[in-house]
């Protein structure tokens, strides 16, 4: 945190100064003429009997420096990356889960296979019900067409 110093400030020369912070507490200054309470980010207001003075207090550029970080120093502060995890320390429970996900999707292709299946074998039920339907058709149509 940056310290403030005050001097600059000729108006508050002889009277009592506060300062507000951005979340609204008052810190009154005593005999200090620097003020060293700045870790919050935001619109801090000097504060004295006659008069007020804004000031903002902004993020260090290193906070918000948005690049990526190499592969190198992640691993340097002890950080797993994902192609470093072998298998004998990767999570017993996301196994189970990868099994089971595994199971559940050749059943559900297995079930498919049960339609095709189904319907094949009442096609051939199918198949030979009008088999025999229309042979015995052709046995009643000979016999009638022999008798006569």
């Amino acid at each position: 945190s940056a310290a403030l110093s005050l001097r600059f400030v000729s108006s508050i020369n002889g009277f009592a100064v506060s300062i507000q912070t951005p979340s609204g507490d008052l810190i009154p200054l005593n005999d200090a003429s620097r003020f060293r309470e700045t870790s919050e980010p935001g619109i801090y207001s000097i504060q004295t009997a006659e008069s007020s003075i804004r000031f903002a207090v902004n993020l260090h550029p290193a906070e918000s420096d948005t690049a990526p970080i190499l592969e190198e120093t992640l691993l340097g502060l002890g950080i797993p990356l994902r192609q470093n995890i072998s298998s004998e320390t990767a999570n017993p429970f996301m196994e189970e889960t990868k099994r089971k996900l595994k199971a559940a999707e050749i059943e559900n292709s297995q079930k498919f296979w049960r339609w095709i299946v189904a319907a094949a074998l009442l096609v051939a039920v199918l198949e030979t019900l009008c088999s025999a339907l229309f042979s015995r058709r052709e046995e009643v149509d000979s016999f009638a067409t022999e008798s006569k």
